[in-house]
């Protein structure tokens, strides 16, 4: 094959527009023929494929026992699932299944209330303290955009009375 006739099929090759015949023309010619230099690269690119070609996988593959395990926990599970249901009498998400006693609600009730009383104290208590940090932050803020008007203040003044700092 002539080189100007491998450089129209290399380029329908990059264009993706070759058939397999004309590719095993290709690959044929850049494993058989001394290759000019601006062509090199794909006689490199060429060899990389039949040796890939050659490679074997030898490899024993891990066996299915695995996913069978999977299956069989799974569907055990599934039925302790079913089996409590049943046990429970179907009770498992009906959440007034219990009536409770009067004294009962009346300790869940003092415990909410204070529940809620620390509740609203700790955030009081937050609260004020991320206002202190606010205010510690906005001084913080404000003195580093002084300082940057300072040195602004100093650069001019070295350059108004030619000093070298």
């Amino acid at each position: 094959m002539e080189l100007k006739q491998v450089e129209t099929l290399l380029e329908s090759y990059e264009l993706g527009q070759t058939t397999l015949s004309e590719e095993a023309q290709l690959k044929a010619y850049f494993n058989n023929h001394k290759v000019p230099t601006h062509l090199e690269h794909y006689r490199i690119m060429f060899q990389y494929f039949s040796n890939a070609e050659q490679q074997t996988f030898n490899a024993e593959l891990p066996s299915k026992r695995h996913s069978l395990n999977f299956k069989v926990m799974s569907i055990a599970a599934s039925v302790a699932l079913l089996f409590g249901v049943f046990l429970n009498g179907g009770n498992l998400f009906n959440s007034n299944a219990k009536s409770f006693s009067q004294e009962e609600l009346q300790t869940y009730n003092q415990a909410k209330t204070a529940l809620e009383f620390l509740s609203f104290n700790l955030n009081k208590g937050t609260a004020s303290q991320m206002n202190a940090l606010s205010t510690v932050s906005n001084a913080i803020q404000k003195g580093q955009e002084n300082l940057v008007l300072l040195q602004n203040f100093n650069t001019t003044t070295n350059k108004i009375f030619k000093l070298n700092p």
